[in-house]
């Protein structure tokens, strides 16, 4: 099992180097029609909030199942794991959280969208 979570994470490294930067974000909303990038933006900015939601949530799953973890540590997991983000909060509204991280930390921007996506988040919503 140790041999293919090694496996899996050295596969999701060499991954990586193909997602969007937050210099990519930038430059698309500044040179591209704003409607048809906006929307792919919030769609991809949600979707790595919702995948990092799942994959805790399964990865946790996995390790309970195998008896790697209890049930209990599995919820302690997913409680810590968790975005303290309210209720009312939309898909547009934590795209414009991103964004705006994105345009006040320009040493930043040569990250992945998926990292500065979690620091801005994790900044806003402490």
């Amino acid at each position: 099992m140790k041999k293919y979570l090694i496996v899996l994470l050295f596969c999701l490294g060499l991954c990586s180097s193909q997602s969007p930067r937050g210099s990519d974000l930038l430059s698309d909303m500044a040179e591209s029609n704003k409607n048809e990038v906006y929307v792919y933006w919030i769609g991809t900015v949600n979707g790595t909030l919702e995948g990092y939601k799942f994959g805790s949530q399964f990865a946790l799953d996995m390790l309970a199942k195998d008896g790697i973890i209890t049930e209990r540590d599995k919820t302690v997991y997913l409680e810590a794991l968790k975005f303290k983000i309210p209720n009312n909060v939309t898909e547009q509204k934590l795209f414009n959280i991103v964004w705006r991280y994105i345009n006040k930390h320009p040493e930043k921007r040569h990250m992945d969208l998926s990292t500065l996506t979690f620091m801005a988040i994790n900044e806003s919503f402490k």
